[in-house]
């Protein structure tokens, strides 16, 4: 027997969407953006953004129109946003919200999407690593100016403002209107009200020198700052300094005396990584006599470096930094540096991000006392009260750390907690997690993530103030990857959150098998959690679930076993979808009643070629008919060499 029942999402006549606007990021003025490479998973999918749109305009013109689009909305406020290099992870990969070394904060990727749709943008508060990231659809023909029949920038002005966390306008004259526009020339007033709002207005900036770890800050730009010859701010040998052109026609001037036994005369100014700035650089002499300078003219690469083939030791010379260009690529972040060969003593300012590593004292699987966990490494991230990073040298490894649950507010309840680790490279290690009360009773938890590298557990009902200890621990099996590495993260919420009920219902012998239609209105992306409850002791019930489109195509797979749950990213365009729910036990063993649920929600809000009609969702029309293979729930044995099911593998051995 099997059941057809028709869900519908459709979008809202005011297009509100469940994407979470309004967030901005907790790091605005260090934000990193990359273009994905070719070939990296889109959601199933391989981006092809490069191929696509370097067909008809070269890389470097829709690079530059992409970044400019984002430089917009970043000239308006307190926001630095510098290139980086992106490795190529899965779009939505486990890691750090703002700061992952292997990709950028915000992403450009492209794929073909369903035609009603030009890009899709996570917000910047989404909570993973999809937050901030751009997919154009490929399948549009993109274009620069008003010649074109879609223009790159405008479309990415609109989508650069939702990955600040700006929502959709209703004012045709914004960038963030809900529909292409035409060409645009940059924000309306509205526009930089909003931006400003989450960010704040682009201030003049107090600039941070160091020597050998040492910093002091310097108000710089604008009244009493450094920006004539005469207030410029004055530079020990070898000083690195950190500052930024916050404003059209601002300039940073710096004197600094050369030592008298001086090997060299060079000066490096960095943009790229920090700030999309192209800036020009100038040496004066003693009586302030242009010497040298050197102009960046790619917002891709806006470094420079100036060395003068003669100087006079003892001599006092200025250095300038101002912007190249008039337009938005002339403000941004930058950091200055002289160097003065062997006078110099120097080493570099390194004055470190404060991350802590588990130094590998505990690879004997933790027989001494546990590593305890004192606050986060990682201040960018809000997910996390505690963090760390470890290394595990084998498989079997186990790492064990304490920590402390926040102390009660008055009148909360308890606390949901949410323990999250996953490995640091490619075809490394998987990490596992259980976690123990004050006592070291084991505690038993909710599975929400567990694959691709990444395992998360959801434990309800935290004592407040009470110690708490988690193992991180290998899957047991060995990884070909060049580093055992991993990151363990511990965040606390007022209460597990809730999304919308999408599909439920129960399975069992009789019925093994559940079908549910799915209408979609537009193109999203969407976030779904599959949990399955259900079976008596001595068995173990799983439950797989597959998204069909109506070519029946397979457009997501997630399998749970009974009492985990699982979380999940899928992007599907305008249309009607069957959604399976399948049933099996361990080698054919009796299957027990399990109880299945689905919620879910998008999480994307994205520009359109026009209005959509929500009414149109079908809900008339009798189901459709779909041709599946049908599986038969005694064909589940894959199901467990797909899925891990964690009892306490380590519980001895770990505190002995």
């Amino acid at each position: 027997m099997v059941r057809f029942c028709r869900l519908e999402l459709e979008v809202l006549e005011d297009r509100r969407v469940p994407a979470t606007f309004g967030i901005p990021w907790s790091d605005p003025s260090h934000l990193t953006l990359s273009f994905a490479p070719d070939g990296t998973s889109v959601l199933g999918r391989a981006s092809n953004l490069f191929g696509s749109l370097g067909a008809t305009v070269s890389t470097s013109a829709w690079e530059r129109e992409v970044l400019r689009a984002f430089q917009t909305w970043a000239a308006s406020a307190e926001i630095n946003i510098g290139l980086v290099a992106d490795g190529g992870q899965a779009l939505g990969t486990a890691g750090l919200v703002q700061g992952d070394a292997r990709f950028g904060d915000l992403r450009i990727v492209g794929r073909a999407l369903s035609p009603e749709v030009l890009a899709i943008t996570t917000p910047s508060g989404e909570g993973s690593t999809l937050a901030g990231d751009v997919i154009f659809n490929t399948a549009q023909t993109f274009g620069i100016g008003p010649t074109s029949a879609l223009d790159l920038y405008s479309v990415a002005l609109h989508e650069a403002g939702h990955a600040l966390g700006i929502a959709d306008s209703s004012d045709p004259t914004s960038a963030m209107y809900e529909d292409y526009h035409g060409v645009r020339t940059g924000l309306s007033a509205a526009d930089v009200s909003a931006v400003q709002a989450l960010y704040g207005a682009r201030q003049p900036e107090a600039f941070t020198t160091g020597v050998g770890g040492q910093a002091t800050h310097t108000q710089t730009g604008g009244k009493g700052g450094n920006d004539t010859f005469a207030t410029a701010a004055k530079l020990a040998p070898s000083t690195t300094v950190s500052a930024e052109i916050a404003a059209p026609g601002e300039a940073d001037f710096y004197a600094v005396k050369v030592p008298k036994n001086a090997s060299r005369f060079s000066v490096t100014l960095q943009a790229s990584g920090l700030s999309l700035l192209t800036a020009r650089l100038s040496v004066f002499d003693a009586n302030q006599q242009l010497v040298q300078s050197a102009v960046a003219t790619d917002p891709t690469n806006g470094n420079l470096t100036i060395s003068l083939p003669s100087f006079a030791p003892r001599g006092t010379y200025y250095l300038k930094v101002e912007g190249a260009t008039t337009d938005v690529f002339g403000l941004g972040a930058y950091r200055l540096q002289t160097n003065f060969g062997n006078a110099s003593g120097q080493g570099e300012n390194n004055s470190g991000d404060g991350d802590k590593s588990d130094d590998g004292k505990s690879e004997d699987n933790n027989t001494g006392p546990a590593t305890t966990l004192s606050s986060t490494v990682v201040p960018d991230d809000p997910r996390f009260t505690y963090s760390v990073q470890g290394a595990f040298q084998s498989a079997g490894n186990a790492h064990v750390y304490q920590f402390q649950a926040p102390s009660a507010r008055a009148g909360s309840s308890p606390a949901t907690m949410t323990v999250t680790a996953w490995g640091l490279s490619a075809n490394g290690p998987s990490p596992r997690l259980l976690v123990y009360d004050s006592h070291r009773n084991l505690l038993v938890g909710r599975v929400v993530t567990n694959d691709d590298g990444s395992y998360s557990l959801r434990i309800a009902g935290v004592a407040p103030g009470s110690a708490y200890y988690v193992v991180a621990m290998t899957d047991g099996h060995a990884w070909t990857g060049p580093s055992g590495g991993y990151f363990l993260g511990v965040g606390f919420s007022a209460s597990a959150p809730a999304l919308p009920q999408v599909a439920a219902g129960t399975l069992s012998a009789a019925q093994a098998q559940d079908f549910r239609t799915l209408t979609v209105t537009e193109a999203q992306l969407f976030h779904f959690e599959l949990s399955a409850d259900g079976g008596t002791a001595g068995t173990a019930n799983g439950l797989r679930m597959t998204i069909f489109n109506q070519a029946g195509e397979v457009m997501a797979t997630q399998l749970v076993l009974a009492g985990q749950s699982a979380d999940f990213n899928v992007l599907l365009g305008a249309g009607t979808y069957t959604i399976c729910f399948s049933a099996g036990t361990q080698n054919g063993s009796a299957l027990q009643p399990l109880a299945y649920s689905l919620t879910g929600t998008n999480v994307s809000d994205p520009i359109g070629l026009g209005p959509v009609d929500p009414t149109l969702n079908g809900a008339s029309s009798a189901p459709p008919v779909y041709t599946f293979t049908v599986y038969a729930y005694t064909y589940y044995s894959d199901l467990y060499n797909t899925i891990l099911a964690i009892n306490d593998p380590y519980s001895k051995s770990v505190w002995n």
